[in-house]
């Protein structure tokens, strides 16, 4: 190992693969610290700028589009299916195991367990491809169900959105 000014760094013969897949994971452990909040203080920043007028803008589409998080989000296809998350997937690993078959014309709640504030195998099996749930229950469209408060950042809402995440009221 590297040691620089006390910091033992990872060693260089770790392969480029395994780098990737790290970073993949910080990225995601990093949007969900601090992407909210992050997202807020930007939109006051911008407030008090010659681009206020995107955070007006993106205050009406809110109030426009206020109702989505409870209908299902808005997935995007691209992002669902991202490298990214294979990536991220391969770091911890994360599989999705198939024991029955299910019938696409009813509804399903799946449950996890061990579950948690940041809940990697949920995400990536219900907010993402990459364990690959709708080769394996094709006609099911997955929602990752969130908590509420998630959807209330600027921004930060349409990227969680992107993934087909979802909250409920009840």
């Amino acid at each position: 190992m590297a040691n620089i000014l006390g910091i033992e760094f990872a060693p260089l013969s770790i392969p480029m693969y395994r780098r990737i897949q790290t970073l993949c994971a910080l990225q995601w452990v990093l949007l969900f610290l601090f992407g909210g909040f992050g997202c807020l203080f930007l939109s006051i920043y911008l407030l008090f700028t010659k681009y206020y007028w995107i955070v007006l803008i993106y205050l009406v589409w809110y109030a426009y589009d206020r109702n989505t998080p409870e209908l299902g989000g808005n997935a995007i296809k691209s992002i669902r299916h991202s490298r990214l998350w294979k990536y991220m997937r391969d770091y911890y690993p994360a599989e999705l195991h198939k024991t029955e078959d299910l019938d696409p014309t009813k509804s399903y709640i799946f449950g996890l367990h061990p579950h948690g504030i940041m809940q990697a195998s949920g995400f990536l099996s219900f907010a993402t491809e990459a364990t690959g749930f709708s080769q394996k229950f094709p006609g099911l469209v997955p929602h990752l169900v969130i908590l509420a408060g998630q959807f209330q950042f600027p921004f930060y809402r349409e990227y969680i959105l992107t993934g087909g995440k979802t909250y409920s009221n009840t």
